[in-house]
């Protein structure tokens, strides 16, 4: 445990070193392009202008009110499953520093959340444009996702983590994991509303995590005070993450650089 309290103060001395390797990343990837980052935004916007027009008119709902509500779920899913993806190549996507350089390994943790927030800052021009398009208000609830960001990225460290390590050793998690992030999508309350869903079937979107983290969010920006069974499901899964992440760290952190 002291290790692991140690290498998270060098993350933080060393923050420096994940900032500019999370603006390089960004940079790298869209080197040459006429409007960088912005197209994520770009195709983003597209995709809930499109999932809000065709869904709104498969459920018969008001497109500006469900057209806000698909934005706001829409960004933050995209950032989650970024999040779940890229962690399975926290570690093996910098074999090169790591390599050669002896730096905790909680910097590229830090690398990848910083990076996939940097663009979550971006697509928030996407919920902006609608709800001022649909003439969405916002009252002093926004105040809520304060608390929702900070359990987001608590979440994002140890998900990363744990992805970054297994995968790491087996590098057939990946696609595991990118297969199910598909699965995930669909049985999560992004294009559907939970009240759409009768009696045990509920269950769907009360189980999942990831509706938890979305409505933690959302409802706030959408006028509305966040569930507080969202926070304490939420609250004790990153009790338990965090556990395994640690004993997991402590376990395997010596041999990632041999798995590279």
């Amino acid at each position: 445990m002291k290790t692991i309290i140690a290498e998270f103060r060098e993350c933080v001395t060393r923050r420096d070193v994940w900032l500019l390797l999370s603006l390089y990343d960004i940079r790298a990837r869209y080197k040459r392009t006429v409007i960088g980052p912005f197209w994520l935004t770009l195709g983003t916007a597209i995709t809930v202008l499109g999932m809000g027009v065709v869904w709104s008119s498969i459920f018969g709902m008001n497109i500006t009110e469900f057209l806000p509500y698909v934005a706001v779920g829409m960004v933050i899913w995209t950032y989650l499953s970024s999040v779940l993806n890229e962690g399975c190549a926290a570690f093996s996507s910098q074999a090169g520093i790591i390599h050669n350089v002896k730096m905790s390994y909680f910097v590229y943790i830090m690398t990848l959340i910083f990076r996939n927030l940097v663009i979550l800052l971006h697509n928030c021009f996407v919920i902006v444009a609608v709800f001022v398009l649909c003439g969405q208000t916002i009252n002093l609830e926004v105040l809520w996702i304060i608390p929702g960001l900070i359990l987001m990225i608590l979440h994002s460290f140890w998900v990363c983590m744990i992805m970054g390590i297994v995968a790491a050793r087996y590098r057939d998690i990946a696609s595991i994991v990118g297969s199910i992030t598909v699965l995930i999508m669909l049985v999560t309350p992004i294009m559907w509303k939970i009240d759409m869903l009768k009696g045990n079937r509920q269950l769907i979107a009360l189980v999942n995590p990831f509706a938890h983290m979305i409505n933690i969010i959302r409802d706030p920006l959408l006028g509305s005070p966040p569930s507080l069974e969202s926070y304490i499901i939420l609250t004790g899964l990153l009790f338990v993450g965090f556990s395994i992440a640690c004993d997991l760290y402590r376990r395997c952190a010596n041999f990632v650089v041999y798995w590279m």
